[in-house]
């Protein structure tokens, strides 16, 4: 009232002043923020106060315990905040859902389609109960924005956070982030199984993670989804270890965490219908495998790492690099076979060897076909480590082109580690060569997304649906082609096993040689505080971490993220 009383005692002058001041006045109170408080933590009370919040509002849920048997639907960039884990405590009563991986029939079920305000969930504790069952999800996160927004990447939100949350003995996965950057801190999670997908498919406004894969790297920036100052536990006591997983472009950040059980990180490649994961940085935190005697860190399919100055135990071989396209039964984008449009392939238009396989029956891995038959021109004669690979920085298919083809239509095949002058020794998966059957031999220089490579040209299209083909209408060939590689890295990671320290290296699982030590993997070892150079030969540049703690840690609104 007192503004609505000054307004008479102004002069025509000031009367001008109050017209130029009130829209400013009145945007100042439209923009306030409100606060609704939830009755009790039940789903119903809970969804009205969510349904009464506009953006930028806040959401009290109080002290309490609920079984929640359906959603909690938010499409609001709100903050719903709870008394904290152990006070505020949501049961998972949900039923199970079979597309819990896309996020559908989530306890909490969050669609944001704005840049800003920041949405936040701070507080809860959530846990299974008896009567939710199956593998479905907790909580699904899923962001968007146009360009008008002025995103910090196009179809993203970036104002973001998951924190002060508990996710103990549940039923299903805790979360799936969907197109989110920002940040989840000081999150609990004790379970069997992983933590969470992270997928960026709606990078710069594109679909199935094509826009990630034809965007820069930004390493050491804030365009990442920030997990720091968690604390993981995975009970399940089978290998591999799991904790992370991601797909379709994903671009996220580990560091200052600390891991338990059986719980890492890895990432899916282009062995899916999707594109694969982009991009990892995996820093100063701690994994311990000692309850569970796992010796090795698992693996990525596709994409770049960074892994630095992390503290293992009882962990001997560092994050495999795998390509499951050189032979795996994935009927999406085809094998890579040493024809396929999608990869680097030798220009050479047929095998490098073909024969029959005279010996008794084999399989993989490490069996040998022996080929006592003669090539055009004379015996076999083949240079002992010929088709390994190792020299060259290719890998060698060998296909079995007598089998019955698979239900996809393509010949099995795996990959060759070595040969004599008459053999041929086979990589990883179990595929079968009986006496007599015909094979060939083909090169795959670069399979598409493997880890090490980095942007390309921008796809567009569903490979299973119709096809993919380049953006610009031409059709689909190695989309990589002309671009520098972006190699993965590894330094300071220290196994503390047993009190003696031992560096922890990137590495070859499978001996696929298409991924090159020192050109698609780069292992400096034990270099203490140096600041370390990355990309690509010749446009290496200094990495810096991206700033600790991340600035969302300070705020419970949005913030400035250009």
């Amino acid at each position: 009232m007192g503004a609505i009383n000054l307004v008479p005692r102004l002069r025509v002058r000031a009367g001008v002043l109050f017209v130029l001041l009130l829209p400013v006045a009145f945007a100042a109170v439209t923009c306030r923020a409100a606060t609704h408080v939830a009755r009790t933590p039940g789903l119903r009370d809970v969804q009205s106060a969510v349904n009464s919040a506009t953006d930028g509002d806040e959401v009290i849920v109080p002290q309490g315990t609920a079984t929640w048997t359906s959603s909690l639907e938010v499409q609001r960039n709100i903050t719903i905040r709870g008394a904290g884990p152990g006070k505020t405590i949501v049961f998972d009563g949900t039923t199970p859902e079979r597309r819990w991986r896309s996020g559908d029939g989530a306890v909490l079920n969050v669609r944001l389609s704005r840049e800003a305000p920041l949405f936040r969930l701070t507080g809860f504790e959530f846990r299974g109960s008896p009567s939710g069952q199956g593998k479905h999800l907790i909580a699904s996160f899923n962001g968007g924005s146009t360009a008008a927004q002025h995103p910090l990447v196009l179809g993203l939100t970036s104002n973001f956070r998951l924190d002060h949350c508990r996710f103990a003995e549940l039923n299903g996965m805790p979360a799936v982030f969907n197109n989110v950057l920002g940040l989840v801190d000081h999150v609990e999670y004790i379970g069997q199984g992983d933590f969470c997908f992270v997928q960026h498919g709606k990078w710069g406004g594109h679909d199935l993670g094509h826009g990630s894969w034809a965007d820069d790297p930004y390493w050491g920036t804030n365009k990442f989804l920030f997990f720091e100052d968690c604390d993981f536990t995975n009970e399940w006591v089978k290998s591999p270890p799991y904790g992370f997983d991601a797909y379709l472009g994903a671009r996220f950040v580990v560091r200052h965490c600390r891991f338990h059980g059986n719980t890492a990180i890895t990432g899916h490649g282009t062995e899916t219908p999707q594109r694969g994961t982009k991009q990892i940085e995996i820093y100063d935190n701690t994994f311990d495998f000692s309850t569970i005697k796992q010796t090795k860190f698992p693996h990525l399919r596709s994409g770049t790492v960074i892994m630095h100055d992390n503290r293992l135990t009882n962990c001997f071989a560092g994050m495999g690099l795998h390509d499951y396209r050189q032979w795996g039964a994935y009927p999406q984008w085809g094998y890579s076979d040493g024809q396929s449009v999608w990869d680097e392939n030798d220009p050479k238009p047929h095998p490098y060897a073909v024969g029959v396989n005279t010996g008794a029956a084999v399989s993989t891995p490490g069996g040998e076909i022996i080929d006592a038959q003669s090539e055009v021109g004379g015996a076999k004669h083949w240079k002992p480590g010929e088709f390994s690979g190792i020299d060259e920085g290719v890998t060698y298919i060998i296909r079995n082109m007598t089998a019955p083809l698979k239900k996809d239509g393509n010949h099995r095949q795996t990959f060759l580690v070595d040969n004599g002058s008459n053999t041929l020794k086979l990589g990883h998966v179990p595929v079968q060569f009986a006496t007599g059957d015909h094979y060939e031999v083909w090169k795959v220089k670069t399979s598409l997304d493997q880890p090490g490579q980095g942007k390309g040209r921008l796809l567009k299209g569903n490979v299973r649906y119709g096809g993919a083909f380049f953006a610009d209408g031409s059709s689909g060939s190695w989309p990589q082609r002309g671009f520098p590689r972006e190699p993965c890295y590894s330094w300071n990671n220290v196994n503390v096993t047993g009190g003696v320290g031992a560096n922890v290296q990137l590495k070859l699982n499978t001996n696929q040689h298409s991924m090159n030590e020192w050109r698609d993997y780069i292992n400096y070892g034990d270099v203490g505080d140096a600041a370390q150079q990355i990309g690509p030969p010749d446009h290496t540049y200094t990495y810096h971490p991206y700033t600790y703690p991340h600035p969302l840690q300070h705020s419970s609104s949005s913030v400035e993220t250009k």
